[in-house]
């Protein structure tokens, strides 16, 4: 089924949050729906990672995608708040067969954003958009950490990036660099929409 977590009011998180399930043993945690999360409290603090997938186990350098899959879409969408850590469009070694959608109205992020997985995949598109805000370094793709992951990774999912909506009143500011692609990950069609930001470095 679908899972839904929506975080507001005056909220400090010292760890991460996952949009899918406990997946700890190998192979384990697979949800048959969409994961959903929003954060919309500018009194929020999330000091951790936030995941639109599951929390998965690394075990060596191999990257298990039958671990914590998720047969739908991951949607993460911040409204308003703080996220001192990184924000992946899927899970820590889990994937998903479908989109992740990662949105960012308006709030801060000061950790890197992925539209992917850590050290997992994405099987058809990453989408991300960042409407307002601000936010640093943006990888369309998946961070994977050695060249083994890149050389067997036999998916070619595409990314989707866009910066600003010239017909919204907020603008977002991006201190860092926007990569279409990953880390030693594999992509097809990569873009890059910039229509409005108030700062690249």
């Amino acid at each position: 089924g679908t899972s839904q977590i929506t975080l507001q009011g005056i909220l400090a998180i010292t760890g991460n949050i996952f949009g899918g399930s406990n997946a700890t043993t190998i192979g384990s945690g697979r949800i048959t729906g969409n994961t959903n999360i929003i954060i919309n409290s500018s009194s929020i603090t999330v000091n951790g990672n936030v995941y639109g997938g599951s929390n998965g186990t690394i075990s060596g350098t191999d990257v298990d995608f039958t671990n914590g899959y998720i047969i739908g879409d991951t949607n993460i969408t911040l409204k308003a708040g703080t996220v001192a850590g990184y924000v992946y469009g899927s899970g820590y070694n889990c994937g998903n067969s479908k989109s992740t959608n990662i949105t960012i109205e308006n709030g801060t992020v000061t950790g890197t954003i992925f539209g992917g997985a850590y050290r997992n995949q994405v099987r058809t598109t990453a989408n991300i958009t960042i409407l307002g805000g601000t936010v640093k370094d943006i990888y369309g793709g998946n961070n994977n950490t050695v060249q083994a992951q890149l050389t067997n990774d036999t998916d070619l999912h595409n990314t989707n990036i866009t910066i600003g909506n010239t017909t919204d009143d907020t603008t977002p500011t991006v201190n860092g660099v926007i990569y279409g692609g990953g880390k030693y990950d594999k992509v097809g069609t990569a873009e890059i929409h910039l229509n409005e930001c108030a700062n690249t470095v």
